[in-house]
């Protein structure tokens, strides 16, 4: 049999990275050997291993080998050395390997969590569902009532929430949705749960705009989801009151980036929030229930 390696350390706890770096490319790499390949992990990590269980029960009918704690000596047909992927971040995947899509993989999703939802229904039958994920951490959003109060007139049926908790219940969870609506790095990689055609709606933050395209935007398309944004303005974002509006925090964002990495993290991702103009992002959320029932 054939076998692939690959490491579950590094970022592979937190969710976005697991399912880009680690569940997505492993799809592509290994589906065409339907459950007759051999996974070999390093760096080990046994709680991430866990939660993506029933993924990897379904890529493979053999035992995970522990590299570290196995001392066998094991022979394949053929070895493939290291996940790979020819897109960025949720998109997919390695043509060196397969011709599946990202509509084949949410479609495995789907069966893997026996998720009831295929497609969005009729919205017209019953106030379609949003799911406005919460924030604790950077780039929370502070009016999030006034948001809830704003779908709800527009007629979703809402609900507020951080996605935490097991992959199956999350899973479950977010395939009811017909909206997903999130800032940045709130849990939008979830977006592999929602039915065909639902809608994703990210909420930009200020100089954010270049990463948010490649991470979430782009991947909406080979998902058959629809996708809005809304890109945060100056006055939206906490930084306008530590800086004024002619610090290069306002102006110069593209060199800061280009300087360092690091500096642009910590001001724009680490300590960045946001109090949404809700009158502003209605326009959007007006769009997305007009898609829908359109």
């Amino acid at each position: 049999i054939p076998a692939v390696i690959f490491s579950s350390g590094g970022y592979a706890n937190h969710a976005f990275h697991a399912i880009a770096d680690i569940i997505i490319p492993l799809y592509f790499t290994s589906h065409e050997f339907n459950g007759s390949v051999m996974f070999l992990v390093s760096d080990f990590e046994s709680r991430c291993v866990s939660k993506y269980g029933p993924i990897l029960e379904r890529l493979s009918d053999y035992d995970l080998v522990d590299l570290k704690d196995d001392d066998r000596v094991l022979c394949f047909s053929r070895v493939i050395l290291g996940l790979d992927s020819s897109r960025p971040e949720l998109g997919g995947g390695p043509k060196l390997f397969t011709d599946h899509t990202m509509t084949d993989f949410k479609r495995f999703i789907r069966d893997t969590y026996s998720l009831k939802r295929h497609t969005v229904v009729d919205p017209l039958e019953s106030p379609p569902r949003l799911l406005l994920i919460s924030r604790e951490a950077s780039r929370r959003v502070e009016n999030e009532g006034e948001i809830r109060e704003m779908c709800e007139r527009v007629g979703f049926e809402v609900d507020v929430r951080e996605i935490k908790g097991e992959f199956s219940s999350i899973a479950r969870y977010v395939n009811t949705f017909d909206v997903m609506v999130g800032v940045h790095g709130a849990g939008l990689a979830n977006m592999i749960f929602l039915p065909e055609n639902a809608i994703v709606v990210q909420i930009v933050p200020f100089a954010l705009d270049v990463l948010s395209k490649f991470f979430y935007e782009f991947p909406t398309r080979d998902m058959k989801l629809g996708y809005l944004n809304y890109t945060v303005a100056w006055d939206e974002t906490s930084l306008s009151k530590e800086y004024s509006s002619d610090d290069e925090v306002h102006t110069g964002y593209r060199d800061i980036v280009r300087r360092s990495w690091h500096e642009y993290w910590t001001i724009y991702m680490l300590y960045q929030n946001l109090t949404l103009n809700v009158s502003r992002l209605e326009k959007t959320i007006s769009h997305a229930i007009h898609t829908l029932r359109n």
